[in-house]
């Protein structure tokens, strides 16, 4: 068993664990964490996605004992603050059954709070990451298109 402190969507965590358990179980069990999901478990799919220090990366793959002093934000917090992402979403016809939403949600803030600049072809690239088996990538990709067109929508809830 290993100690880890970590950030998890603001709230700093202390927890004693597996140092093989993954950051998705963590999620899940320790925190009751639960829109970032187990799809493929080799991280190829993209819905366990969370943001650790900024980027994108499938928590199934993420090992408690890389934990330390890290900062990870989930799909919890990125849609309570930002529910424009998911709204653009919706409106570009991308949410069906909501399974994989949660990793392209985490994506699209990545892109979206970037210092770089992020071209179609870019997003399209990113987005690859991620599996949506009921409308494919490309609404994802419109909405996101269209949210930094348009950044003035993207007005953070407190």
């Amino acid at each position: 068993m290993i100690k880890v402190n970590f950030t998890v969507n603001n709230r700093a965590i202390t927890i004693e664990t597996h140092p093989h358990t993954t950051l998705l179980e963590i999620l899940s069990t320790k925190l009751s964490l639960f829109k970032s999901k187990i799809g493929c478990g080799n991280g190829s799919c993209g819905v366990c996605s969370v943001l650790i220090d900024g980027e994108p990366i499938n928590s199934c793959l993420i090992h408690a004992i890389d934990l330390e002093g890290v900062i990870v934000e989930t799909s919890e917090k990125i849609e309570g603050e930002y529910p424009q992402i998911l709204k653009a979403f919706e409106n570009f016809g991308g949410v069906q059954c909501g399974f994989c939403v949660s990793g392209f949600l985490v994506s699209a803030k990545a892109i979206l709070f970037s210092e770089k600049i992020f071209t179609e072809d870019d997003i399209r690239d990113r987005f690859s990451a991620h599996i949506c088996q009921c409308s494919g990538n490309y609404p994802y990709i419109q909405a996101t298109l269209y949210l930094l067109k348009n950044k003035n929508l993207l007005i953070k809830n407190r």
